[in-house]
């Protein structure tokens, strides 16, 4: 506790508390303050030097200091004894071991960036050409090796992350011969590579009759006409504009191949990489020339649409196996039972049950290996054991004996026949019995 002794006299003491300071200050020079004195010296004078005590003096009660211990102004403080520094952790060298390792692999990325860049834009390159060969089917890991050993490009791997995560649309890279050169860019390769290039060089290839579209589309592509896959967008296309191609045909959603049955079997000469488009198209016109107005004539003296023609001719090929002799009386069987549905509701072909499990059945099972219900359905309409009348599309290419076979049946009442395993014997039947014995004739067993 610190207590302030007071100094002013009774008259000032008396003064009110809430006197303003700046009225107690305020005296004028003239007058004599309660400290003067008489013996004080005139105006004037020099004053003796004296010592003044202050107005204020300040002055501490015993044991003021105990909290704190006594520490006088006069009293020497005594410095404490130097702490002795601890050592100091010897961490020094791992803090530099962890600089210089990041600094290494923030130099290391950043190579990698640089390099990446560089490659990317086909910065270090030249352009002298380089010709490389991309084969049907080839991946884009084969197609980036390739590019790499041609000195196309540098590093494959950053080639197909760009291709795979970077490239602005999906990348269909096509085959055949390309020209290039190393100072292009990543886009540009992309660009040259997905760009159809067909190549001066022609290939002659033949379809057998009575092939389908899978039999097909390997043909082509073993002769580098054209890709599988491409082939089979162009044969579901519906932009050919061909009279015979009706609504009937283009419409028919129960069909997988659209244009199975209008491929016209033949030999023809393809450019290697045409495009699947002109491929179709030219078979298309093939067919086109091969349906004279003879063949037309017959088609409608049958009293059946040209779809209807080109599905039987399709099972008469099959189940003919080219022989051409025997063609029309195989057509009078199917055309005896369609005349009678109440009596054969089925026309009970084989190579229409073969057709959905071996030529449509593989597609379904592609993904999952599960057939849905509207799968089976439309395999189920292709099969002529279950479904009554014409399967629901071709089931392969005919040829044009078939076709007029198929519009032209032979005169019999013959509902059934069987053919020997190789092909050379062919027996009829007008009903099951003798069926059964023409079976059993030809080493046929029934169930």
């Amino acid at each position: 506790m610190i207590c302030v002794e007071d100094n002013r006299s009774p008259e000032e003491q008396k003064q009110p508390e809430q006197e303003s300071p700046v009225s107690q200050q305020e005296t004028a020079p003239d007058q004599i303050g309660p400290e003067d004195t008489a013996d004080s010296p005139a105006s004037g004078a020099e004053p003796e030097q004296e010592e003044k005590s202050p107005v204020f003096q300040v002055t501490f009660q015993d044991g003021a200091f105990d909290e704190f211990g006594e520490l006088l102004p006069a009293q020497p403080v005594e410095p404490s004894p130097a702490t002795q520094a601890k050592p100091k952790r010897k961490w020094g060298w791992l803090k530099v071991t962890v600089t210089l390792v990041l600094l290494a692999v923030i130099g290391f990325i950043c190579t990698v960036v640089i390099l990446f860049m560089a490659d990317m834009m086909g910065v270090n390159g030249n352009s002298d050409p380089i010709t490389i060969t991309v084969e049907p089917n080839t991946g884009l890991n084969e197609v980036s090796e390739t590019l790499h050993e041609a000195g196309v490009i540098a590093y494959p791997d950053m080639f197909k992350f760009y291709v795979r995560f970077m490239a602005e649309d999906d990348v269909t890279i096509q085959f055949g011969e390309f020209d290039l050169s190393s100072d292009m860019g990543y886009d540009e390769i992309i660009q040259v590579l997905s760009t159809y290039n067909r190549s001066d060089q022609v290939v002659r290839v033949t379809i057998p009759e009575g092939s389908t579209v899978v039999e097909i589309a390997q043909i082509l592509e073993e002769n580098r006409v054209c890709t599988v896959q491409d082939f089979y967008s162009a044969v579901n296309s519906t932009d050919y504009q061909y009279s015979f191609l009706t609504e009937e045909v283009l419409n028919h959603t129960d069909r997988y191949f659209l244009l199975e049955g209008y491929l016209f079997p033949d030999t023809y000469d393809f450019y290697v990489n045409e495009h699947a488009t002109e491929v179709v198209e030219t078979m298309l016109d093939n067919f086109a020339d091969h349906y004279t107005s003879e063949v037309r004539q017959a088609v409608e003296a049958s009293g059946m649409s040209l779809d209807q023609i080109v599905v039987l001719a399709s099972v008469v090929e099959a189940e003919a196996s080219g022989n051409t002799e025997q063609m029309a009386n195989v057509s009078s069987v199917y055309h005896n039972r369609l005349g009678d549905s109440s009596t054969y509701p089925n026309l009970q072909s084989d190579p229409t049950i073969l057709y959905a499990e071996n030529v449509i059945k593989p597609f379904f099972q592609e993904d999952d290996g599960v057939i849905d219900e509207q799968e089976q359905a439309m395999l189920d309409s292709y099969n002529t054991y279950a479904g009554s009348g014409l399967p629901a599309g071709a089931i392969n290419n005919p040829g044009i004996a078939a076709i007029l076979a198929a519009a032209q049946p032979a005169d019999t009442d013959y509902t059934y026949f069987v053919t020997s395993s190789d092909g050379a014997t062919f027996l009829y039947a007008s009903d099951y019995r003798t069926h059964l014995a023409n079976c059993e004739q030809v080493g046929i067993t029934t169930g």
